[in-house]
């Protein structure tokens, strides 16, 4: 009996609870936060667009910028460009990047950028969103048409 005592009596030190972090979440911490989407492939595999996302304290709201990434040495760089932009994709060959761009307030535009050069991109005004045209006629009698720097 007495080696039963003696044996939980050695033991009891308990153990400290973990200690917690340095300081709790709070809401400005929010403005910190940055997350990737809209990941997009360029046909040759030789780079990947996506739209890094943040958040901007002096206009509380997020702010969508498009970044490039070399997938083998997973250096990114940001396209470049004032305003928002968001929706990128590759041109089949590879040599062209289109997304949606536009500064606060205005109406979006479909920015082309010719990737082997350092040219400015093309844009065309939309006068909707691209993809919320109704009917998502494209003829040319269609007051929705938007002409597209593809093409140029």
């Amino acid at each position: 009996m007495a080696l039963v005592i003696l044996a939980t009596g050695v033991g009891g030190a308990r153990a400290a609870p973990a200690e917690g972090p340095a300081r709790t979440f709070q809401p400005i911490d929010l403005f910190a936060l940055q997350y990737a989407s809209d990941p997009q492939i360029r046909p040759d595999g030789g780079a990947i667009a996506y739209v890094r996302n943040a958040y901007d304290i002096m206009v509380d709201r997020a702010q969508r910028t498009i970044w490039l990434v070399d997938p083998t040495t997973g250096a990114q760089t940001p396209l470049g460009g004032a305003g928002s932009q968001s929706q990128p994709r590759w041109s089949p060959d590879g040599k062209r990047l289109a997304y949606v761009c536009g500064a606060e307030g205005e109406k979006p535009q479909l920015c082309v950028r010719w990737m082997a050069t350092a040219r400015p991109p093309v844009s065309s005004a939309c006068p909707r969103r691209p993809g919320h045209w109704p009917g998502r006629r494209t003829d040319a009698s269609s007051p929705f048409r938007c002409s597209s720097p593809m093409s140029r």
